[in-house]
């Protein structure tokens, strides 16, 4: 799918950098390695706040620093997996593929082709919504929960804000779903 994708931007005239952090070896666990300079409290070390200092600071460690100026530079990125709209991404939807080890060469070969249209017509996808962290109580104590007064705001909707938070009700009309009827 990396290579129809590449091949099908590359078609359309954009300039294609690839990442492959597999090949790489990049580590995805976080630890003190991540951070090349002094921790400002050694003793006590909290990744996040430090992490945050070493960036500021110019003190990440070069792999971290060298991904971070290619995601910087791009207009579009593309993953194998993952979420990031709450790293700041506008997310579009998944394209999910299963199993291709046991699919039959003319299905994989369909599929790549769908992959690469999909790719002519990126700029034109809309992106997912994802209800709005100022919706949830973002206190690690309190485990991350939608707010009281939002959680009684939506008891009379008729649909939930979204897949991700249904409520137990309908999901939102026009929102992450393929049939657009």
């Amino acid at each position: 799918m990396k290579e129809a994708a590449v091949e099908a931007l590359k078609r359309k005239g954009w300039e294609v950098t690839v990442s492959d952090l597999y090949a790489m070896n990049f580590n995805p666990v976080i630890s003190r390695n991540n951070i090349t300079g002094k921790l400002e409290d050694p003793g006590n070390s909290q990744y996040p706040a430090e992490s945050v200092l070493a960036y500021k600071e110019g003190c990440l460690s070069p792999d971290i620093v060298a991904e971070q100026k290619k995601l910087q530079a791009t207009d579009l990125v593309i993953f194998q997996s993952g979420t990031l709209h709450f790293c700041g991404f506008q997310v579009l939807e998944p394209q999910l593929t299963n199993s291709t080890g046991h699919t039959p060469e003319d299905v994989r070969i369909q599929i790549l082709e769908g992959w690469k249209k999909r790719q002519e017509n990126i700029w034109d996808e809309m992106p997912l919504y994802f209800a709005p962290s100022s919706l949830f109580d973002l206190n690690f104590q309190a485990g991350f929960l939608m707010k009281k007064e939002v959680q009684d705001e939506q008891k009379n909707k008729k649909f939930g804000l979204s897949v991700g938070h249904h409520l137990g009700k309908s999901i939102p009309m026009d929102n992450q779903i393929k049939d657009r009827k």
